[in-house]
């Protein structure tokens, strides 16, 4: 479940990319509000085995000290304060080897938007496409797939 820009076929593509085993350790930060949690825990019953939703802020969270295998964070780039702390606060919390997901706003979305998804602030647009690559790079990150969304709608809201 998604509150972006991102179409199903690409978020399939994403997990298959991912590659992740079934005992994979993985956090996605910046999931959603309360409602969105509720949402997700319905979906996932029956599905996944192991589920821990949390609302609260990135700051406020405590994190494990065992590191997670994978690290997502789609469109929420604004919890960290911008793409470049994303990459660093989620590498920081990543197994070496471990993979990092990060999708941003390349620019902020419409008020009517982040009304839908319950979103009182603009996520800041701090970074276009090559601008992420490099920030990737310059984080000592390998980037394995690049992608940019689509305009058309998409996506449960």
């Amino acid at each position: 479940m998604f509150n972006c820009p991102l179409s199903l076929e690409k978020a399939d593509r994403l997990v298959e990319i991912l590659a992740l085993t079934d005992a994979a350790r993985v956090v996605d930060v910046g999931c959603g509000t309360g409602d969105a949690l509720a949402k997700c825990r319905n979906r996932a019953e029956g599905r996944v085995d192991r589920l821990d939703l949390r609302q609260q802020s990135v700051d406020a969270f405590d994190w494990p000290e065992h590191p997670f295998d994978a690290a997502i964070c789609i469109g929420s780039t604004h919890a960290f304060g911008g793409f470049a702390a994303t990459l660093r606060g989620l590498k920081s919390r990543v197994a070496p080897g471990g993979l990092i997901l990060a999708l941003f706003w390349w620019k902020p979305p419409a008020a009517a938007y982040r009304e839908v998804i319950g979103d009182e602030g603009s996520p800041p647009a701090d970074t276009d496409f090559a601008t992420g690559v490099q920030i990737g790079q310059d984080e000592g990150l390998t980037l394995l797939y690049a992608a940019a969304s689509s305009h058309r709608r998409v996506g449960p809201l």
